[in-house]
């Protein structure tokens, strides 16, 4: 193969082109599993394309009202506790976002998959996508486990309990310990927001197509009024009611590959 040093053929080694195969293909495995709050940084492709990312926190760590260096808490309060993220109620209604700025998403073609437990009819998790910063227009998926809906939003900001609803799926049941994956592409009245429930793996193959699961539970194409075409961030969430709270486990998110 041209390029191969005399060298090689005499010692039989491989070619450095599949020794660098061997290389990357191992670095690719060790995606797999998570870690608390470890930020992964992978390459997908050529071609001179943007190097996409892909991170994972699996709260595993000491209980404390801090989530972390990684995190942001952006709106509302969110502490550690027994090796998971709890959203803190205060006995009253009110927003929550955590973004994950650790690593930022090299585009906006994004996805998020997590984990929701002890859910009560009173809180209602979300998934932030296109995050810029607590004062800037986000995306929040919202799951409305007692009235089994799910609905694509716009907020404002952080603090925006009145958001404007750009789409609602009904029914869509939604449990305690029910797992989703997310992914959103496009930009403009372009924008698509799929969701899986149970995805067969951590992370997308791509927006549409999820470990080879190209039928999503949901999907969202209603044209938004007013695109959130920026952010480059992605995070949990949502609103506490009047009692109850919300645990996330297992978070992964990153740029749809």
């Amino acid at each position: 193969r041209a390029g191969r040093a005399p060298a090689d053929v005499g010692l039989h080694r491989p070619p450095p082109w599949r020794r660098l195969y061997r290389n990357h293909h191992r670095q690719t495995e060790t995606m797999r599993p998570f870690r608390a709050a470890s930020p992964l940084v992978v390459g997908f492709g050529s071609g001179g394309g943007p190097t996409l990312s892909a991170f994972s926190d699996d709260f595993n760590r000491t209980s404390n009202a801090s989530l972390g260096a990684n995190w942001t808490e952006a709106a509302g309060d969110g502490s550690i506790v027994s090796n998971t993220l709890l959203q803190v109620n205060t006995g009253s209604y009110a927003e929550n976002v955590y973004a994950y700025t650790g690593t930022a998403c090299a585009t906006v073609n994004q996805y998020v998959k997590v984990t929701f437990q002890f859910l009560s009819g009173a809180d209602y998790p979300a998934i932030i996508l296109r995050y810029t910063d607590a004062s800037s227009p986000m995306y929040a998926i919202f799951f409305f486990n007692s009235e089994d809906r799910v609905i694509w939003t716009r907020k404002a900001n952080a603090a925006d309990g009145s958001f404007t609803t750009i789409q609602t799926v009904d029914p869509f049941t939604v449990a305690s310990g029910d797992v989703y994956g997310v992914t959103i592409d496009g930009t403009g009245t372009s924008t698509v927001v799929r969701i899986w429930r149970t995805p067969p793996s951590n992370t997308p193959t791509s927006s549409s197509n999820w470990g080879g699961d190209t039928t999503p539970d949901a999907t969202f194409t209603t044209d938004p009024a007013s695109p959130v075409d920026t952010g480059n961030y992605v995070g949990l969430g949502g609103e506490t009611g009047s009692a109850g709270n919300v645990v996330f486990d297992n978070f992964f998110g990153g740029d749809c590959p």
